[in-house]
């Protein structure tokens, strides 16, 4: 029962990430968040938080998107 609870949430924080994941590229080209809701499905919350933590966050988000998507970096 352990197991299947530890892999239900694993699941669940995959999805979330992909999610958040998802909304990057659309924020760095500078679309609204309710459009970004609209096109993924992720709430509008979630999008905000995104966005966040591009502008204020440790730099996870910038190191990953430089790699992922090198045109949509900032500073290219």
């Amino acid at each position: 029962l352990k197991l299947v609870q530890e892999r239900r949430d694993l699941t669940a924080e995959l999805e979330a990430m992909a999610d958040r994941w998802r909304v990057v590229p659309l924020l760095l080209q500078g679309l609204p968040y309710r459009e970004i809701h609209e096109r993924t499905q992720v709430i509008v919350t979630t999008v905000g938080r995104v966005a966040r933590t591009l502008e204020h966050g440790a730099g996870g988000y910038a190191a990953a998107v430089r790699r992922q998507y090198p045109r949509l970096a900032p500073g290219h």
